[in-house]
């Protein structure tokens, strides 16, 4: 009896490990989507206009206080790059993810 109960308690704090390893491609695509849906609303309502729409790649990485920290902005428009690491800059995250650097696409959309 007590080898099962070891076995059982094994087999759930192994299951805990693999669905918290950053190398699990679920929980890597859980949180890279808690991230886009954080970031969508801090960038709402920016103070500019886009004439065109802009490319950016964000590089990010989270804190221990699960706050984004902006490494670098890469676009062709530097107003847009300033608005990006004033709006996401040690904003806190709504779920917990790892403190690993993050690579995000964005299309910021023109102005209508």
């Amino acid at each position: 009896m007590k080898l099962k109960t070891l076995v059982f308690a094994c087999l759930i704090g192994l299951s805990s490990i693999v669905s918290a390893n950053p190398n699990n491609p679920a929980e890597k695509e859980r949180e890279l989507t808690n991230i886009y849906m954080d970031v969508k609303d801090f960038l709402k309502n920016p103070n500019f206009a886009l004439e065109n729409d802009v490319e950016a790649t964000v590089k990010i990485t989270v804190n221990n206080n699960n706050e984004i920290v902006v490494l670098s902005v890469n676009s062709n428009n530097e107003v847009l790059d300033t608005f990006i690491k004033a709006r996401l800059n040690y904003k806190k995250l709504t779920q917990k993810v790892a403190s690993n650097v993050y690579t995000l696409p964005l299309k910021v959309l023109a102005s209508k």
